[in-house]
């Protein structure tokens, strides 16, 4: 059930208890939004290796893409049969654990010039555990082919990331026509080094960057911290831990980013579509408690604070430990999930929904419930009709449509 904070100003001040156990005034799920009494799970393809992604080039074809972690893409037919699309193990490639290959992205305009773009860590050139690497891959024959291995571009790369996790990873096109990558706060725990807060490090933000160019990437004028002195023109926002999984709603545009938390909190962040230079708070907040064990106290003013929040120990079927961020449901295939935001905590395997938009009071103590899955969901994915699918790592890999059921 969803709860009302209290006004974020004072949040600040209150315990976690106080944040998360008070009593407080019930929101309902949504004007006119009534959920399905019983969704589930409809196996699409399995016998996958650690997989982390699963993406629609969105070019007619109804084929999806598997990204996984271990350096292989695998392309799904609509029948469900898979075959290798891409692999880039060769390529100084550096894996697991938290790293490895983490993100994929298909151009808007795929189908004509046969443009995707994949997130790998690599094996560090300047120290620290790894690089990671955007690259650009060319497919000669969009519709039927695969990428050409010879056609490797490097578009942007960031060095040095000292710790082996909070990698983040995901890529995906805006509705602007630019791409955008999360970044995790370097790793180790806590952000020791105070990465987030700081304009100046490429840790634990989210960037956004123009691929419309021969090679590399050029910053596109309207990021919000160009001309700031000493800031990375790329940042399109900041404070973030471990932006894993994000989405973008493809009706209003808006930005729904899934950071995992530390050892208490996990959070959804929204972000009004065209509307960058927020600051969420990471490290001096985790979800809307303030985060007590600083080591390297920043400098923060203008927080923008979560949308959704919940602890460990209540939230989404407790202990839940990391929220997989997913996607706004605009599919048709169930009319009762018109709108509605699905994501999932991977300790819990629980399904939760929330319906809510920038603006209106946050949402606390995890959505509601929907569907207790029993895997260890990693990631969402989302087709070119809009229906939603959950990536799991359980029983050796696999990835499930959400239909409605029993």
């Amino acid at each position: 059930m969803f709860v009302v904070a209290t006004p974020l100003q004072t949040v600040a001040t209150e315990s976690m208890d106080d944040v998360f156990m008070a009593p407080r005034p019930e929101l309902q799920l949504g004007s006119g939004v009534s959920l399905p009494s019983v969704i589930k799970l409809q196996p699409v393809v399995s016998g996958l290796s650690q997989p982390v992604a699963y993406r629609s080039a969105n070019d007619g074809t109804g084929r999806m893409f598997v990204v996984e972690q271990t350096g292989t893409i695998q392309v799904v037919q609509p029948g469900g049969t898979k075959s290798l699309y891409l692999d880039v193990r060769g390529m100084n490639f550096k894996c697991c654990g938290e790293q490895g290959l983490l993100g994929l992205a298909f151009h808007p305009n795929f189908a004509s010039n046969g443009y995707l773009f994949v997130e790998l860590t690599q094996n560090p050139s300047a120290g620290g555990a790894n690089d990671a690497v955007i690259y650009r891959f060319h497919v000669n024959s969009p519709l039927t082919g695969t990428p050409d291995p010879a056609s490797a571009t490097q578009v942007m790369r960031i060095v040095t990331h000292p710790f082996t996790n909070h990698n983040g990873g995901n890529i995906l096109f805006g509705p602007d026509g630019y791409l955008y990558w999360g970044m995790g706060d370097g790793g180790s725990g806590g952000d020791p080094n105070g990465n987030a807060q700081r304009l100046d490090r490429y840790f634990g933000k989210l960037f956004r960057i123009d691929v419309n160019v021969p090679s590399g990437h050029a910053v596109p004028a309207s990021n919000p911290f160009v001309g700031q002195a000493g800031a990375i023109p790329e940042i399109w926002a900041y404070g973030l831990r471990n932006p894993w999984r994000w989405s973008f709603d493809r009706q209003t545009g808006d930005l729904w980013i899934g950071d995992v938390g530390q050892n208490f909190v996990e959070e959804v962040d929204v972000q009004p579509a065209g509307v960058g230079g927020q600051n969420y708070g990471w490290n001096v907040y985790e979800g809307i408690a303030p985060y007590t064990t600083i080591r390297v106290p920043p400098p923060v003013q203008g927080v923008t604070f979560p949308l959704i929040s919940y602890p460990h120990y209540v939230g989404l079927g407790a202990p839940a430990c990391a929220v997989m961020g997913g996607y706004v449901y605009r599919g048709a295939a169930i009319p009762a999930l018109q709108g509605v935001y699905l994501y999932a905590d991977y300790c819990t395997g629980t399904i939760a929904a929330a319906v809510a938009a920038p603006g209106q009071p946050a949402l606390y103590n995890g959505g509601a419930p929907i569907l207790q899955t029993g895997q260890g969901i990693v990631s969402f994915g989302e087709d070119a009709a809009g229906e939603l699918y959950v990536v799991s790592q359980s029983g050796g890999g696999v990835v499930s449509r959400i239909v409605a059921g029993p």
